[in-house]
């Protein structure tokens, strides 16, 4: 049996859809990692061990394990050196880790923003064959535009089968809000435009990282990213006990953050006449949609988080196939 696994390391959080005998299961964690201190274990605080992972000598924890220590370790999104650094293969391993057994063949599909695809797509793929080796001998891993995994969730069902073969003459465009990254992709017949494609580098971190500011010039209270989040959708902080609303903070940098990725947008795209349809998509989106939901012809995918990762096992099942 072939272990089939979609794979979506980004900024803000890890996504992975794999096949068990019970069924198709999604799992989702913070990207975040921190050193892990042995002796700091105690009976029934053991935490997470799954969260635990080795590489050489160097013992990490990933995701909400890694977020208790607050000893994160940092990694700019602006860097094309990501998927070179310690945290990208800690959290790729972490994945991997979830889903480990014997297996005649691995097949992994996963993505890269837009504009580092081309040059780094081959650089991916030979670093998660090489990672996948200690879960299993056999490995195929393919590498596509991040946004791309949208689409193949609406254009593949479960078994890698065509389900909307309608779709492949269509003009889409699909814009991929990430934590701290959007990608842009245009495609038409199935084929990318590259000149209506780009990647920038604003994601909901963009309004997360201003409305800390806010926060702290407010209440004197500092908090960190994945925080600010969970402060945004419960609408308050509270300091001495107290609540303090922060919906007005939250509105104002959303919106500014909405009007920044529609004028990305307007450029490569113009009014957008000319596109049949917009795919709405990614981990934010669904913060943004009151801001964003205004295209004609646009549609908020359900499940947005984790629609790239779901494509993403759909594309790996039919490549299985081949």
């Amino acid at each position: 049996m072939d272990r089939i696994i979609g794979l979506d390391i980004g900024y803000g959080y890890t996504k992975m859809v794999y096949e068990r005998l019970s069924g198709i299961t999604t799992e989702c964690f913070p990207s975040v990692v921190s050193n892990y201190e042995i002796g700091l274990d105690a009976e029934g605080l053991e935490g997470d061990k799954e969260a635990i992972i080795k590489i050489g000598e160097q013992l990490f924890l990933c995701g909400n394990e890694a977020i208790k220590q607050k000893k994160a370790l940092k990694f700019e999104s602006r860097d094309k050196a990501w998927i070179n650094s310690i945290a990208y293969e800690v959290l790729c391993r972490a994945a991997l880790q979830k889903y480990n057994f014997p297996s005649d063949r691995t097949v992994i599909a996963t993505g890269l923003p837009v504009a580092y695809y081309k040059a780094d797509r081959e650089r991916l793929a030979k670093k998660i064959t090489e990672i996948a080796k200690d879960y299993g001998d056999k490995c195929i891993v393919k590498v596509v535009p991040q946004p791309l995994g949208s689409f193949f969730n609406m254009f593949f069902d479960a078994k890698g089968n065509i389900i909307n073969d309608q779709l492949r003459p269509e003009h889409i465009g699909i814009v991929d809000v990430g934590f701290k990254t959007t990608d842009i992709l245009a495609f038409s017949e199935m084929r990318p435009i590259m000149r209506m494609s780009t990647s920038f580098d604003t994601g909901i971190s963009t309004a997360y990282d201003s409305i800390a500011r806010d926060i702290y010039a407010e209440y004197g209270l500092m908090l960190e990213p994945h925080t600010i989040g969970q402060a945004v959708k419960l609408g308050y902080v509270k300091t001495f006990g107290e609540q303090h609303d922060i919906s007005k903070f939250s509105k104002n940098r959303l919106t500014e953050l909405a009007e920044a990725i529609r004028a990305e947008v307007a450029t490569l795209w113009g009014d957008t006449r000319e596109i049949d349809r917009i795919l709405l998509t990614g981990g934010s989106v669904l913060i943004l949609r009151t801001f964003l939901d205004k295209y004609k012809q646009g549609r908020v995918l359900e499940n947005s988080q984790t629609a790239n990762a779901a494509g993403f096992f759909k594309y790996a099942k039919r490549v299985s196939h081949e």
